[in-house]
């Protein structure tokens, strides 16, 4: 079951035309709402937890859970890696093009909203392991390997 949906809170602030500029093409080329272009760069900017601070530990359900979509959000860039997730994960039992193109939507849906079902994060901790990688928040040992797949 995925989790209740992150509360947006708008907020009112004055850019120079640049940034505007800026953000505009970003979200026009990422497919999202300027104000989540702005979600990203403060996260990235000031909320995301470094190493140190992962080691620690503490993260409330809905911190894990930001971290583990930015950082699958960072691996699902280019086609390559959405092609490798779609060989791991199917979405709907048709030919290859179909799932591949619903694996597409589901991406830029996680884009919009920065959250990742549970159903999916099984299929994405395999992608990270054929490509040789893990999830830091699993590493750090913030969470156990059951929490990608509780079921």
């Amino acid at each position: 079951m995925p989790r209740p949906t992150r509360s947006w809170v708008r907020k009112t602030y004055t850019v120079s035309p640049l940034v505007e500029q800026a953000i505009a093409f970003r979200a026009a080329e990422q497919g999202i709402d300027p104000g989540t272009v702005i979600d990203i760069l403060v996260w990235n900017a000031l909320v995301k937890p470094d190493e140190a601070r992962l080691k620690q530990g503490g993260f409330t359900e809905e911190e894990l859970e930001r971290i583990f979509a930015e950082e699958v959000l960072d691996f699902l860039v280019g086609d390559e890696a959405i092609e490798a997730l779609a060989e791991e994960l199917t979405v709907v039992h048709e030919d290859d093009g179909a799932n591949l193109k619903q694996v597409k939507n589901l991406v830029k849906r996680w884009r919009k909203t920065r959250q990742i079902e549970t159903e999916y994060k099984e299929s994405i901790h395999e992608t990270y392991k054929n490509a040789g990688r893990s999830p830091s928040i699993l590493e750090c040992g913030c969470i156990k390997v059951d929490w990608l797949n509780p079921a």
